[in-house]
């Protein structure tokens, strides 16, 4: 599920989305994989700090 902010720039939406893929990039780089065998518990610990620099 997507939540995203729809009043935020989207120049702002965009660099935070490649922040994410890159982010992602570096955990399957560091699991030794790819993308696709990155657990759900990897992607929660990617977002935690996402959502804390927001605030």
């Amino acid at each position: 599920m997507c939540h995203c902010d729809l009043s935020k720039d989207p120049s702002d939406l965009i660099h935070e989305a490649h922040e994410i893929v890159l982010g992602l990039s570096a955990l399957a780089i560091a699991q030794k994989g790819s993308m696709e065998h990155l657990s759900g518990e990897s992607l929660f610990f990617l977002l935690q700090p996402i959502e804390t620099r927001k605030a």
